[in-house]
């Protein structure tokens, strides 16, 4: 038969939800400064991380703006002027949004944008510098990358450096990304024609000719490789 327990004994044993209540209290009464302070600071930091997502994304929605309007003022210029005199109407503008919005993807793609309108200016030295910043901002797009390292050819091409020009040529014909692998192809069989690697350049209008028959320059390539 159980033992039955007294009432006075039942009362004396700890209630273990009221024990762990009670010394939570007891807790907030002896750190109640230190309590009142971290709540603060979680607080604090809450409006911190807020405040800096609302400017950030006002501060993007601006610099979008700014290009826009830049892109705009050089199409008008360019219509008018041509690209040497388009350039020097929007040089400051795209400066001025390449330094004071880096970091946004406006001025990722404002320093993308500068670079071509410094090739188109003959400035291929200026165009260079950018399009290698461009390229670590665009690492991670294949797509994009290809699209920069294409402009590098083109660069060094019009430098005449051509040793640098089929460096990034190459890379793109060797990569998985499908985009612009046409053209690579392409200007490497130039490239090493007039690099006097005649079999090489055959070698490449052959695989554009085969692999990519709707090419712009199909009819070129055919030509080239024709006995």
């Amino acid at each position: 038969m159980a033992k039955k327990v007294s009432r006075k004994k039942l009362f004396k044993k700890p209630d273990e939800f009221f024990t762990f209540t009670g010394r939570l209290i007891q807790f907030g009464k002896v750190h109640q400064k230190q309590l009142i302070w971290g709540f603060a600071a979680f607080f604090i930091i809450l409006a911190i991380i807020s405040s800096y997502r609302y400017f950030s994304t006002k501060n993007e929605s601006k610099a979008s703006l700014l290009l826009s309007e830049a892109q705009a003022k050089y199409k008008k210029a360019l219509s008018l002027k041509g690209p040497e005199e388009a350039f020097k109407d929007v040089e400051k503008d795209f400066q001025k949004l390449i330094d004071d919005y880096s970091r946004k993807m406006a001025g990722r793609h404002a320093r993308f944008i500068f670079a071509d309108i410094y090739f188109d200016a003959g400035k291929p030295d200026q165009a260079i510098e950018l399009y290698k910043v461009s390229l670590k901002d665009w690492s991670k797009e294949p797509t994009i990358k290809n699209i920069i390292l294409s402009s590098l050819g083109y660069a060094y091409k019009k430098k005449k450096d051509y040793q640098k020009a089929l460096i990034y040529y190459e890379e793109i014909s060797n990569g998985t990304e499908s985009i612009g692998k046409a053209n690579a192809l392409y200007n490497l069989g130039i490239i090493y024609a007039k690099l006097n690697k005649t079999k090489k350049s055959l070698e490449v209008y052959s695989q554009v000719d085969k692999d990519y028959s709707d090419f712009i320059y199909a009819e070129i390539v055919k030509d080239k490789i024709r006995p």
